[in-house]
């Protein structure tokens, strides 16, 4: 999902660790952030959206910032839509867990912050604009 982002409300959690591994070197450590931003793209690709709401894994491949030093980062999004008919609207929620991934020569860090957006709301589509073309 690509866009623009309006400027709502929001909450955040403080960064947390959830991942310490030590690997052989630099190179070791670039190898397994590949692999895993392979999977974060073939999550991507799958279709997640379901009656409630939408799945979204933004993310760009890892970057080189030095000699020792990688860095990924990727966030998974959650997007759900909640009609409510008696006030004729849509109630959008969007919660996240940004991830970032550090390789400092074989030592591998991830952190991860979660938050959410505060709700917004859109009209419901009018009865007489349904099934028009």
């Amino acid at each position: 999902m690509l866009g623009a982002e309006a400027a709502h409300a929001s909450g955040q959690l403080p960064p947390t660790i959830f991942m310490q591994k030590t690997l052989p070197n630099i190179d070791a450590c670039h190898n397994l952030l590949d692999s895993i931003y392979g999977d974060d793209l073939v999550e991507a690709a799958k279709p997640q959206a379901s009656a409630g709401g939408q799945q979204v894994v933004l993310t760009h491949k890892p970057v080189v910032e030095g000699s020792q030093l990688v860095t990924y980062d990727v966030q998974y999004g959650w997007l759900s839509k909640t009609e409510l008919p008696q006030d004729r609207k849509i109630r959008n929620d969007y919660s996240y867990d940004r991830r970032r991934y550090a390789c400092k020569g074989g030592q591998l860090t991830g952190t991860s912050t979660q938050g959410f957006t505060l709700e917004t709301h859109e009209d419901m589509p009018n009865d007489e604009s349904m099934g028009k073309d």
